[in-house]
């Protein structure tokens, strides 16, 4: 017996109803917003000892003409609050200059390290402010906060990894001026008790002519021995590439290099490495194992080329990639080893996401920023559900919603490895209102309102379904 139309259409808003309630990202909760005179700056969102996440910033007071009062302060949440506000350093009054680069990490005992870098870079009479100052966090809350390296021209940090020989090391960079521009070179620096030793170079940037930058390096345990570093290189008419290093106690080697930029990386549970970047509107990722890429491919289409993605890994090892499309949106995706899920939104609204994390129970957090420059806002959000490693079986040949998207312009499709796959957009009748293909797809000419993708795959299996709200 053939089933009606109207008890299709039944069925399949049953199923969008229970697609709904499965795990997407919370709604973003504000916790802070800009006003004349107070503001907000490198906002990042880490994972913290045990089950914490931290939010680390800048909070800056102007007092004009020139001058900044800038506090560092951090946030700890083990659920779906944070606690109030905790000073890492006292108000500090600068000339033209402030806290830039903020790094965190952990350390072998599990202390919680904070590094910046502490002056202007820009402002060449002022050398003897500039340093990069560490603090850390243990049982008896934040040590006051010494100046621990001053190489020269030191300006930007980037977070603590530890091997599995229990060294600690912190990334940083330093730059040369070399007029009318200037250069940097990727260093490390090891932990000795609580010092800080002298930094060494992983790879040196170059002046005239070709003005090439070495950038701040992500640093990642190897499963085996020592860190890996990824840096990217930036020059004066050349393509922007990531190398990745092994740095291992004071010796360094370059494994890899490829074209990309703004990247990130994170170690998944069998010990390899992941590397997100952005390159041409698209956001492409690399598995590395045993110094050579295993893998690689195209997470989204649509990315904006200068913002940077974001790559964290939860406790069971699923590798969670964060990113900004181009119009402004902010895309996620998980990878458990089976490829990468469908992208979907961490919210609707024009906002440019700036760090996601994993707390120790899997919870996954991303931090925003939103509005314009009179109503600039910080938030986070969070995944509240894990999803599952199946899609969920159908019934009466119903078709399994997998997700929800808002788009209001371009709707982008990820690629498929199956040949077979075939995409259409349904209206809410059920009739098939456009053909869809991986990359970008044009929806503009749709009316608003509600409308589904409808993945057809392999006879005798069940279609899946995501549903989309066109807006303007």
């Amino acid at each position: 017996m053939r089933r009606s139309s109207a008890t299709s259409a039944l069925l399949l808003a049953l199923c969008l109803a229970a697609g709904a309630a499965r795990g997407q990202w919370s709604e973003p909760v504000a916790f802070f917003a800009r006003t004349d005179s107070t503001s907000l700056d490198e906002l990042q969102i880490l994972q913290g000892p045990g089950d914490s996440v931290r939010l680390i910033y800048v909070l800056a007071k102007e007092r004009r003409p020139y001058y900044w009062s800038l506090q560092i302060q951090s946030n700890a949440s083990g659920g779906d609050t944070w606690s109030e506000p905790e000073s890492v350093t006292a108000p500090d009054t600068m000339a033209d200059g402030g806290y830039h680069g903020l790094g965190f990490g952990l350390d072998a005992l599990g202390r919680e390290w904070l590094s910046w870098y502490r002056g202007n870079a820009y402002v060449a009479d002022q050398e003897d402010s500039w340093a990069i100052c560490t603090t850390f966090r243990d049982s008896l809350g934040w040590r006051r906060f010494t100046k621990t390296l001053c190489p020269y021209y030191a300006y930007q940090t980037r977070g603590v990894a530890v091997d599995r020989q229990g060294r600690s090391y912190l990334a940083l960079d330093r730059m040369h001026f070399d007029p009318p521009g200037c250069f940097t070179d990727a260093m490390y620096s090891l932990l000795d008790g609580d010092t800080w030793c002298r930094p060494s170079l992983i790879d040196a940037g170059m002046g005239r002519p070709c003005q090439t930058s070495q950038g701040c390096p992500i640093l990642v345990p190897h499963p085996e021995v020592g860190v890996w570093a990824v840096s990217e290189r930036a020059g004066y008419l050349l393509w922007n590439t990531v190398r990745v290093y092994r740095v291992v106690g004071d010796s360094s080697w370059q494994v890899l290099e490829f074209r990309g930029s703004y990247s990130d990386a994170s170690l998944d549970s069998t010990g390899r490495l992941w590397v997100v970047s952005v390159d041409s509107g698209s956001l492409k990722y690399r598995v590395i194992a045993e110094s050579a890429v295993v893998e690689c491919g195209v997470i989204a289409y649509g990315v904006y080329d200068y913002h940077q993605p974001y790559l964290c890994a939860d406790p069971s090892g699923w590798v969670w990639a964060a990113w900004n499309h181009a119009d402004r949106t902010c895309g996620a995706a998980y990878n458990w080893g089976a490829g990468w899920s469908t992208p979907e939104y961490i919210t609707i609204n024009n906002a440019t996401v700036t760090g996601l994390a994993s707390s120790g129970s899997g919870r996954i957090y991303a931090s925003l920023t939103m509005g314009t420059q009179d109503t600039w806002r910080c938030y986070t959000c969070y995944r509240p559900l894990r999803p599952s490693l199946e899609a969920p079986s159908s019934r009466h040949g119903c078709p399994v919603v997998r997700s929800t998207k808002v788009v209001s312009g371009m709707l982008f499709l990820p690629p498929s490895l199956n040949p077979l796959l075939t995409q259409s957009l349904l209206g809410v009748s059920g009739r098939t209102v456009m053909s869809l293909s991986p990359g970008p797809n044009d929806v503009r000419r749709l009316a608003p309102g509600v409308y589904f993708v409808r993945e057809a795959v392999d006879k005798g299996a069940s279609d899946r379904v995501g549903k989309i709200v066109v807006t303007r």
